[in-house]
């Protein structure tokens, strides 16, 4: 499910309501820094791989 373009939004409700969903998006934050875009795949700490490129492409911009 979290790796299925058909059910992304499914899990990432789910996930949204995850007690660790502040340590998941650190972790992932810290697992995808410098990663090339197209392997940010799937949805990690509730958010959708469109989501998690823009805050990556953010975070270098700033």
């Amino acid at each position: 499910m979290w790796f299925s373009e058909t059910d992304y939004y499914r899990a990432a409700a789910i996930c949204r309501t995850c007690p660790v969903l502040a340590e998941c998006a650190e972790e992932t934050a810290r697992d995808e820094a410098g990663r090339v875009p197209a392997y940010i795949q799937g949805v990690r700490a509730g958010l959708l791989p469109g989501a998690r490129r823009r805050a990556a492409a953010t975070a270098t911009a700033a």
